[in-house]
């Protein structure tokens, strides 16, 4: 006679009382879902850890090159000086704009150019490109110091300074950033509670994979769309070109008595032809069009980096930049966060210090180096030799001394709050030291409308307050107290969660 065996459920009951076969087999697809789930969560896990430090970088990096010519403006005073003073002068004329001269016939706000009314002349002697920037209104050499500006932001978002090697990494980040992304929408699965499920009072444990969760959902979308675009625009790098090699020698050199055909060449003979294409009926010019593939190029191109629209647009990509780069953040947060329950009994193993140690370095010590390289360029002499290369130097400097200090405290809280204080303070006080150094602060700055140098300052003195408040939210670094926050934190369940 069968047994009935008590089950989880009704449908187990069921299943096993009419056909243990069934039984099995409903339990064999039990077993096969969570070995699917956790092998998704395994692959979620380990693609954005393994990426992150890199995908934080850049997209930290590619945030900021939205503004990459304004940033250019603020680091070079002396061009906004130029420029003040050339207001001054055609003030009386009320027909008159600042706007530069340009081959291009461009509406006030459009594109990302940044207004520099100089005279920029270039010129090449010996195979070597030259130039200088002259005053309209002087006519003398305007001195300006040597920087590489928001260049510097630009370069290092798709190739991290180290050339095709750098953009192979970024690609190869980009990539891990899709599979995380994708598999992240199929462990989700309660996406819509998650969403409006904040604890921000048991920061900044438990908070992390709350913020994960509402930074992913919200700009899901933006996510997927920038870091699909930024693999397009690079793919002359990753794909080789489809043209089959020349296996011909070279051949030589033309015939001398070509040169003869050319010497008789009299104006009598010569006639400007004209080769293009018109409606047979209507002598109407068709609409040029362009191949597909460079067509989609250019959109996804433009798309990528925001070359379209208003400056709405670009503080749009601004903001959605800042999401993804907290949404990485979290959630490397979160992983090291998950480690701990397991370090609560005993000394926290070798590789999760390391792992927290590398997150601190990565995040807040971006944050540190962004702020000394800014620094930099307001403190630096301005006749000092190979001044730009300096400016990078103390970059990478700063971001070297957070890494030492992150690995001898740990990745503990104490060195979270040590260099999140340096960043508030280097970012926050920017707009004084502005002040202090040139004549293009806030109080010159906002009367003149002049956006690009003072957005750069507010941006800089709001991320310095919102550093301010989260150094203020983190705790003390005790082990009871981590302890107690973790566990409070870190509930079992939190094991199927998106990690």
């Amino acid at each position: 006679m069968l047994t009935i065996r008590q089950g989880k459920s009704e449908k187990d009951r069921l299943c096993y009382s009419v056909a243990p076969n069934q039984h099995y087999f409903w339990t064999a697809c039990r077993v096969m879902n969570q070995g699917f789930t956790q092998s998704i969560n395994s692959l979620h896990s380990w693609s954005g850890l393994l990426s992150g430090w890199v995908l934080f970088a850049v997209f930290l990096t590619g945030t900021l090159t939205v503004f990459d010519n304004e940033i250019t403006a603020w680091m070079q005073p002396e061009l906004q000086e130029v420029t003040s003073a050339l207001m001054r002068e055609r003030a009386p004329d009320p027909g008159y704009r600042v706007r530069p001269a340009m081959l291009a016939v461009r509406q006030p706000g459009e594109g990302s150019i940044t207004d520099l009314p100089v005279l920029k002349v270039k010129w090449q002697e010996n195979r070597t490109f030259s130039g200088q920037t002259i005053d309209p209104l002087t006519g003398q050499l305007v001195t300006y110091r040597d920087t590489q500006g928001g260049d510097f932001f630009y370069h290092f978002h798709y190739e991290l300074l180290l050339g095709q090697p750098g953009a192979w990494i970024v690609g190869a980040s980009g990539v891990a950033m899709l599979v995380a992304l994708f598999t992240g929408l199929v462990i989700h699965r309660r996406i819509f509670k998650d969403f409006f499920s904040f604890r921000s009072q048991s920061f900044p444990y438990r908070a992390w994979l709350d913020t994960h969760n509402i930074t992913g959902v919200l700009a899901t979308p933006f996510h997927l769309m920038i870091t699909f675009t930024g693999l397009v625009v690079l793919w002359s790098i990753y794909l080789s070109a489809g043209l089959p090699i020349s296996s011909q020698e070279d051949s030589g050199m033309a015939p001398v008595q070509h040169a003869f055909d050319v010497q008789d060449m009299t104006s009598d003979r010569a006639a400007p032809v004209l080769v293009g294409l018109a409606d047979g009926l209507t002598g109407d010019r068709p609409p040029a069009q362009s191949p597909v593939g460079e067509t989609s190029q250019s959109l996804l191109f433009d798309l990528h980096f925001a070359q379209f629209g208003s400056a709405a647009i670009r503080w749009v990509y601004f903001i959605l930049g800042l999401t993804s780069s907290i949404m990485i953040a979290t959630s490397l947060l979160s992983w090291t966060t998950k480690r701990r329950r397991y370090d609560m009994s005993r000394p926290r193993a070798m590789h999760t210090r390391l792992m927290e140690s590398l997150n601190v370095a990565a995040v807040a010590g971006l944050l540190v180096a962004i702020g000394a390289f800014l620094w930099a360029n307001r403190l630096l002499p301005l006749p000092l030799p190979g001044r730009a290369s300096w400016e990078v130097r103390c970059f990478f400097l700063a971001w070297g001394f957070c890494l030492m200090h992150s690995l001898l405290r740990g990745g503990n809280t104490f060195a979270w709050k040590r260099q999140l204080s340096v960043a508030a303070l280097l970012l926050g006080s920017l707009p004084l030291l502005n002040a202090f150094t040139t004549k293009s602060h806030l109080l010159v700055s906002v009367p003149r409308g002049q956006w690009a140098v003072a957005g750069v300052d507010l941006t800089a003195l709001a991320a310095g307050v919102l550093l301010g408040w989260m150094v203020r939210r983190l705790g003390q670094d005790s082990p009871e107290q981590s302890h107690r926050q973790v566990s409070s934190a870190i509930s079992p369940d939190v094991e199927s969660e998106q990690l």
